[in-house]
């Protein structure tokens, strides 16, 4: 029973109806309803002798009765009139009780007569325990999304049984003032859209989803995310996300002959973060470092080649099994870059004596080597050159292979780039060299260098007979020029400069009539504003900071240093000698500046 048939009070009652989802509210001014046994007893229908109702109930309601006995129970209901319906809001066991000369039932009270009972499966509940927030547990599926990149994720509806259901109906989600500015919400469907730039920093992050359902009733879930960077990958757990960090320069690959170079898995791996989520589906912001972990290639990477070619080799799709805690999983697949040298397409052939070692100087002429310095043990002849033929030169570096052997490269020297001599040549015999030459670009006008070469102590005055510029082909804005009886190169340098490094090739001819080309190592120097980059003496140097966004104010405001302080510095070295991208480096150093170490 609640109140009585005098009552002022209203009550609400509400519960979701059998083979319905959602729930019903009535507001209750009076209700006696008592059984004395039977099928379905206590469900709230007139004895089944008054005939069927005028509006049919629930089909589990259908055939409810008290049993027919003289007292056949108490089935009474005074409903708390709504203004904006007609027809009747009481019911005395049967029947409805005439309001005036209203005869019918309002729509409210066909509804409770139909569908209440105590013994509904959902439970009768009071105030707000079955609104719709209270019948459902919305969730999202955590998600990785790279900088720069797009991502998204869907919302998941279940019942209080852990049915999966449909979104319910006229659903609203909406984000909260903790969603980050990269991530957009749906408001109809609830798509989460994630588009974190190259500026946003990586690591977890919670993005906070706000649902309204349709009877105003409100509920949050959260999005667990983790951004990453480069060759990361996020292992998703039921209680945390682990994420491997692997570094491609961490292989220090080059191409080989024969023989792979082994490459250390565990040694592509930099750090294993580990993140916590909680009961609440939130993540942890902060990770705990992994130590203890084990790593082996899905497939060992190759650095076998055919053919030995300055372009290097890619060896693709890598994966790593990564073991944590006897769980095994596999990263991202990656790409090796593995460094290479090849054979020179030389203009005009250069001296070499039969059956002379390979010098440093005929090696630099005769192979374009993109592998750093410090991997290479030695360079020597594996075939030496005979008149009309060519020969192997072969690069044996400091790595081993799979049988404790150091790995080498052989590359092919084509008879073009080459004139075998019986007897030692000037050119041979007497080695040139150039300095640096280095001009700044000026703001306006032209800026001019100029470098005499350096003569060896033992070369007579008069045994260079000529020196000339070979085939050669200037940067924009650049001239370069050679005194031809002294050697001097003169290098002048315009205000559309192209900036950057380049060789200026000068053919030195000697009076034996043998000639060698002997490169000018020359740069443009200056900043490249446009990229934010420094091109100095064979070196490139470049400054990343995020962009500040900023917009009209009524006050006056100073936006934060740090919102565009610099971040990440790169200094190239190690130039390869050909071009001027990053690529054209083989050292490459990474800075990293912290917030309060800006720059």
């Amino acid at each position: 029973m609640i109140n009585s048939a005098d009552s002022n009070y209203n009550t609400p009652l509400t519960m979701v109806p059998a083979g319905a989802s959602d729930p019903v509210t009535w507001n209750i001014k009076y209700l006696n309803n008592t059984s004395q046994g039977g099928d379905f007893a206590y469900a709230f229908r007139s004895h089944k002798q008054y005939g069927a109702w005028n509006q049919p109930g629930s089909e589990y309601m259908i055939d409810s009765v008290n049993a027919d006995t003289p007292a056949k129970g108490v089935n009474e209901v005074i409903l708390t009139a709504n203004p904006s319906e007609t027809g009747s809001n009481s019911f005395s066991d049967g029947s409805v009780v005439p309001e005036g000369t209203e005869t019918a039932a309002s729509n409210a009270l066909n509804s409770f007569i139909n569908h209440f009972s105590w013994w509904n499966a959902s439970g009768v509940k009071f105030g707000s325990e079955l609104q719709t927030n209270n019948q459902y547990t919305p969730s999202y599926k955590p998600v990785s999304v790279e900088q720069g990149k797009t991502a998204t994720t869907d919302p998941t509806f279940t019942n209080k049984i852990g049915e999966v259901i449909t979104t319910p109906d006229g659903t609203h989600f909406a984000g909260t003032e903790a969603t980050p500015t990269w991530s957009k919400i749906d408001p109809s469907t609830g798509r989460v859209t994630l588009t974190p730039t190259t500026s946003t920093t990586p690591g977890a992050y919670n993005i906070p989803v706000t649902i309204t359902y349709a009877d105003g009733s409100k509920q949050n879930a959260n999005v667990p995310v983790v951004v990453t960077k480069g060759t990361q990958t996020v292992i998703w757990n039921n209680d945390n996300a682990t994420v491997v960090t692997i570094s491609r320069a961490n292989a220090n690959a080059h191409e080989t002959s024969d023989n792979s170079q082994v490459i250390s898995a565990s040694g592509m791996i930099t750090s294993v973060q580990s993140y916590s989520i909680d009961q609440n589906h939130q993540i942890a912001t902060t990770p705990t470092t992994i130590t203890n972990y084990t790593a082996d290639w899905e497939n060992t990477p190759n650095t076998v080649v055919e053919t030995a070619t300055a372009a290097g080799k890619n060896i693709a799709n890598n994966v790593i099994d990564i073991t944590i805690d006897g769980k095994t999983d596999k990263t991202n697949p990656f790409d090796i870059d593995a460094k290479g040298a090849g054979a020179k397409t030389l203009a005009e052939p250069i001296d070499i004596l039969a059956g002379s070692d390979l010098t440093s100087s005929q090696f630099k002429a005769l192979v374009q080597n993109n592998i750093p310095d410090s991997e290479i043990q030695s360079t020597a002849w594996q075939t030496k050159p005979v008149q009309d033929q060519g020969g192997v030169i072969r690069i044996t570096f400091n790595d081993k292979d799979a049988q404790g052997q150091n790995t080498y490269l052989d590359i092919n020297i084509p008879a073009s780039s080459i004139n075998v001599t019986t007897e030692e040549k000037d050119s041979e015999k007497y080695h040139i060299t150039y300095p640096h030459l280095n001009v700044e670009r000026p703001d306006s006008g032209q800026n001019t260098g100029s470098v005499n070469p350096t003569i060896p102590a033992d070369m007579p005055n008069d045994e260079v007979s000529n020196y000339r510029i070979g085939t050669f082909t200037a940067p924009t804005g650049v001239t370069v020029d050679v005194d031809q009886t002294t050697g001097k190169v003169t290098e002048t340098v315009d205000s559309n400069a192209q900036l950057g490094s380049f060789n200026v090739p000068v053919v030195v001819t000697f009076k034996d009539g043998s000639s060698k080309i002997v490169n000018v190592p020359a740069s443009v120097t200056g900043m490249d504003h446009e990229h934010n980059t420094y091109y100095g003496d064979q070196t490139m140097t470049s400054f990343t900071a995020p962009v500040a966004s900023v917009h009209k104010t009524s006050v006056d405001f100073t936006p934060s240093v740090n919102d565009s302080a610099i971040s990440t510095i790169k200094f190239y070295s190690d130039w390869n000698g050909t071009g001027n991208s990053a690529s054209d480096y083989k050292k490459i150093t990474t800075y990293k500046l912290s917030t309060d170490s800006f720059a």
